[in-house]
């Protein structure tokens, strides 16, 4: 027996889409989840590919803010694009 295909209702696209906008681009306007002077120019480094020294500033921000886990996650996604693994485990939240 086959069945026909089913159609997507008004709601279930506006989910994908509303989903879709959440996950679009890594590093956007909205990050600021931390007041620290390295904050900044991390994400910058991160927009930039610039691992080494988005390493460099994250690690100053999760030595000041060990609390705060998307400074862990910056720090780890800049160590594995450094391909540093070992690191990027050990970074994250």
């Amino acid at each position: 027996m086959t069945r026909a295909p089913r159609r997507c209702t008004p709601a279930a696209l506006a989910l994908v889409a509303l989903l879709a906008a959440g996950t679009a681009g890594a590093v956007g306007d909205d990050l600021r989840t931390s007041q620290h002077p390295d904050w900044e120019p991390g994400l910058e480094a991160i927009r930039g590919k610039e691992w080494s020294v988005a390493v460099e500033h994250f690690r100053a921000v999760v030595r000041n803010e060990p609390d705060n886990a998307d400074a862990h996650n910056w720090l780890a996604y800049a160590y594995r694009n450094r391909r540093d693994l070992a690191r990027a485990i050990a970074a994250a939240p």
